[in-house]
């Protein structure tokens, strides 16, 4: 599948299910389910626009294996649709493959919070930069939701 398709499908998602005004997510925990590359669960520690999330979740790559990931992320408005928030970050990712794999992770995504529910629907786009033991270039990408405890 082309990431263009991959991104925008959620995108109509995202619009189609959730009309109304957006609610602002300020702070809370969140957990959750993400689909993609990788697959698995998802938790966001949010405090403003200073949020780190978690993905502990099973690669089906070429060395698929376990895979978790942790990145520190900051988040804002497009200019375009200011319902629709989008968050940036830099993390790391290890693979515990044959030999692990540990790289650079650089989330972008976009994402809807419901006004009415302490939902959180997304859609990340990942360059990943292998670092060790040999460097290299992945692309992750997965969409996703997560319940917010409040």
């Amino acid at each position: 599948m082309r990431p263009t398709r991959f991104v925008s499908l959620p995108l109509v998602l995202i619009a189609v299910l959730a009309p109304g005004k957006a609610a602002a997510q300020s702070g809370g925990f969140g957990l959750g389910v993400l689909a993609g590359e990788p697959t698995g669960v998802t938790a966001r520690f949010m405090r403003g626009g200073n949020n780190f999330q978690v993905h502990g979740a099973w690669s089906f790559t070429q060395d698929a294996a376990l895979q978790l990931n942790g990145d520190y992320l900051r988040s804002g408005e497009l200019d375009t649709d200011p319902m629709m928030p989008f968050y940036f970050g830099l993390g790391v990712r290890i693979k515990f493959a044959d030999d692990a794999l540990i790289g650079a992770r650089i989330p972008v995504g976009v994402n809807h919070f419901f006004e009415s529910q302490p939902i959180e629907l997304f859609a990340e786009v990942v360059p990943v930069v292998n670092l060790l033991p040999d460097t290299g270039f992945n692309l992750n990408g997965a969409v996703g939701a997560r319940y917010y405890f409040r």
